[in-house]
């Protein structure tokens, strides 16, 4: 009897002790943080021109493979992280929207200093990171009018015959290895926005 007595007594010790320390744990865990999808200002903020250019040459590069076949996932092939072609596709428009935003200062930015913009956005190598269309879209943009006098100018008409010669022969090879170098996309705020985006406009649709 007093052996039955005791075995309760050591059962009740532990169940208290097993009890305490689930509180105790509970009251230690870090509260969960909530999610937050950044807004539109905010990305632009936070991404580049040419950052958000790099998304755009990814979208179309796995737009293009999938093809006629838009459920097919290419983006694990290329970046590591399931993206369809449909899913790219949706996410088109909206990138398009922030890098519109974003074409008047850098036209501006250009305007003001040819020289030093296409030195610190590198014109001579855009073929690298598929850049030269974006970059030859803000010189187009840019008014020759409002450039200082000179030398701006004569290199501003070189800026435009060169970009546009570039962006002309940038290859589906060029575009593909381009593409292969975003796996930043895959967990970015970029992409966040964009499919949070892409989501909100099929349900107006």
């Amino acid at each position: 009897m007093k052996l039955i007595v005791l075995i309760a007594a050591l059962v009740g010790m532990v169940g208290c002790s097993s009890s305490d320390k689930k509180v105790d744990a509970s009251k230690s865990a870090p509260v969960a943080l909530m999610s937050h999808t950044l807004s539109a200002s905010e990305v632009s903020a936070k991404y580049s021109i040419l950052e958000l250019n790099s998304a755009a040459n990814l979208l179309k590069v796995i737009v293009d493979q999938a093809g006629s076949k838009p459920s097919t996932d290419k983006g694990s092939d290329l970046i590591g992280c399931p993206l369809t072609g449909k899913q790219a596709g949706t996410m088109t428009m909206p990138l398009k929207a922030l890098i519109d935003g974003q074409m008047k200062n850098e036209t501006d930015a250009y305007t003001a200093d040819p020289k030093n913009y296409a030195n610190e956005k590198g014109f001579e190598t855009c073929f690298s990171n598929c850049a030269c269309g974006v970059l030859g879209d803000v010189v187009d943009a840019a008014s020759e009018s409002a450039m200082p006098a000179g030398a701006a100018t004569r290199l501003h008409s070189r800026n435009k015959q060169r970009l546009s010669l570039k962006a002309k022969h940038q290859t589906a090879a060029e575009s593909l290895a381009c593409a292969r170098k975003q796996a930043w996309f895959c967990t970015s705020d970029l992409k966040a926005y964009l499919e949070k985006e892409a989501k909100e406009n099929a349900a107006e649709n």
